[in-house]
């Protein structure tokens, strides 16, 4: 009797367990962010990968390093982060707005599944890498959020920071945490592992008879 149950309780088990698999970010994918003053101008848009491996380009003069990870936060949610670092004012005007987005292009995050954007946050940086702004709550922002798109905020659209003397940034951090989407209609693969533990099932009642 406890060799047939064992297989059920252990095809239960499988079938309770959660579907999320990280990373949530396609490994070594393509994506772009952008960069403008309202009143420098200098719009730039940068290529590069989501591959964990700072790169660098030049902008207006500037060396830029871009950088990204990820981070597992159990229970299906994850942490999306992309980091700017320049070597000297990335706004040079100090009544401008400083302007951001990723994807803007439409070449967003390559998502490997359906995830939920939960919270984003940016946070903008001084040439001594001392913080001069944090801006929370703003996955608002985001036209399509469940599930999420992998735009910051939207195709064609870029995000303003004013309020703040923007001569003195010199970097940006974004920072996701996202969450797999739960579907209402099982997977399946699930369907088939329920059939298979009912079957196991009514052979264990059946040896009990």
């Amino acid at each position: 009797m406890k060799k047939l149950l064992y297989p059920l309780f252990l095809l239960l088990g499988l079938l309770a367990m959660p579907a999320w698999a990280l990373p949530f970010v396609a490994a070594d994918s393509g994506y772009t962010f952008y960069l403008e003053g309202s009143a420098s101008g200098n719009p730039f848009l940068g290529v590069t990968r989501f591959d964990g491996l700072a790169a660098t380009s030049e902008r207006a003069g500037l060396l830029l390093t871009v950088n990204e990870s990820e981070t597992a936060l159990g229970n299906g949610q994850s942490r999306i982060t992309f980091d700017l670092r320049a070597n000297g004012s990335l706004f040079p005007v100090n009544d401008e707005t400083a302007i951001f987005g990723i994807g803007t292009d439409g070449n967003g995050y390559d998502l490997t599944t359906d995830v939920v954007l939960r919270d984003a946050t940016v946070i903008l940086f001084d040439i001594d890498n001392q913080i001069l702004a944090t801006f929370d709550d703003l996955q608002g922002n985001v036209a399509q959020t469940d599930p999420w798109n992998g735009l910051f905020p939207n195709v064609n659209d870029a995000l303003g920071f004013g309020d703040i003397d923007a001569s003195r940034i010199a970097g940006i951090s974004v920072e996701f945490i996202v969450g797999e989407r739960v579907n209402a209609v099982p997977e399946p693969g699930s369907i088939l592992l329920c059939a298979i533990g009912l079957a196991a099932a009514g052979i264990a009642t059946r040896r009990r008879a």
